[in-house]
């Protein structure tokens, strides 16, 4: 009987790799293989490029041991720098390929533009008592600032007509947390204002400046009225009840850039100059009346009876649903909330 004949474990041959499990190989590995073949046709090419030139110039090709090796050597580093870039560039390709092989389509750009409303509440107004030299707050109304960026002062100031001749500050103050005047000084609360003299002045006003202002712009005339014994009323000595406005707003899909317009109508820019204000633009959080957050848009000046300001940013500005607009006196370049905001707009930004 025919016994089968046993091979030895070294005659044993592994099953062969089927033809599909190519395709299970990981990315590397298929980019080194095609980096190989790619590498052996670049080098095939470029040695039959260089035998070429050298014969059509008459260069006959060393055939000694040294010139060997030094050719060796260079050929050798030629094929690593090769190699290295293929991989560079096979790697990149595998990681970006949406950007090289996907055509970037046109953003599609949403606007939308929404009425800015004046808003008469936030309109400062004041009533103080005068007895000899002294003066007492009663009942002021006056828009919160930061001292470290503003002040108010008492001015007694001289017209003639409507032309000032001449102006003077006594104090510098601040209203504190709960309504109260304090020095800016030492932040001590202020019960009253030794005036002095008023002879020669006929006007009593409550002016806001800049801590950064060293003179060359005009302050804020935040209210003005007739200086006198007794009770003087004042007021804030503009009038924006008929400006009109728009705020506009673009966003493109990606989101990355977003654009916010201002736009002022029916503006006295004379009148603004004279008093000393111009504008400055505020995205704001508003948790009902409190405010969360702010992000400023610019101070800008009313010019030919309008206001126009354009604001592009690539900051995340979801949760802002307010645009407002308050006043800053001449010589300040903002930065810092003046809750005299006599303009506002509902925005919605995602």
């Amino acid at each position: 009987m025919v016994e089968p004949i046993k091979k030895t474990s070294g005659q044993i041959k592994s099953p062969a790799t089927s033809t599909g499990s190519n395709k299970m190989l990981p990315v590397a590995s298929q980019l080194s293989r095609a980096t190989t073949t790619t590498v052996k046709n670049l080098t095939t090419a470029l040695s039959n490029s260089m035998n070429t030139t050298k014969t059509s110039l008459g260069i006959t090709p060393s055939t000694g041991k040294g010139g060997k090796k030094r050719n060796r050597k260079w050929v050798g580093w030629l094929i690593l720098i090769i190699i290295l870039a293929l991989v560079a560039g096979g790697y990149y390709w595998f990681t970006h390929r949406n950007i090289t092989t996907t055509l970037l389509s046109g953003k599609n750009i949403r606007t939308s533009a929404v009425s800015i409303v004046y808003r008469a509440s936030t309109i400062p107004s004041g009533v103080v008592r005068i007895s000899g030299s002294t003066l007492t707050f009663e009942d002021v109304n006056l828009p919160i600032v930061d001292p470290d960026y503003y002040a108010y002062s008492i001015q007694l100031a001289k017209l003639n007509g409507t032309e000032l001749e001449e102006a003077i500050d006594l104090y510098r103050f601040y209203m504190d947390a709960d309504g109260y005047p304090a020095s800016s000084d030492d932040g001590m609360p202020i019960a009253n204002f030794d005036i002095g003299d008023t002879t020669g002045y006929n006007r009593l006003r409550i002016v806001l400046q800049s801590v950064e202002s060293t003179g060359g712009g005009m302050s804020g005339v935040v209210l003005d009225g007739n200086l006198g014994s007794g009770v003087a009323v004042l007021k804030f000595p503009l009038d924006l009840s008929s400006a009109t406005g728009q705020a506009s707003f673009s966003q493109g899909d990606d989101k990355d850039t977003i654009s916010v317009g201002i736009s002022l109508n029916n503006l006295d820019d004379a009148e603004l100059s004279a008093y000393g204000w111009k504008f400055e633009g505020w995205l704001a959080k508003m948790n009902g009346p409190l405010v969360d957050a702010t992000t400023p848009l610019g101070v800008f000046n009313a010019v030919g009876g309008g206001a126009r300001s354009n604001f592009t940013t690539k900051r995340d500005l979801s949760g802002y649903n307010k645009l407002v607009v308050s006043l800053v006196p001449d010589g300040s370049s903002g930065g810092s909330l003046v809750r005299l905001l006599p303009f506002s707009a509902e925005l919605t930004i995602q």
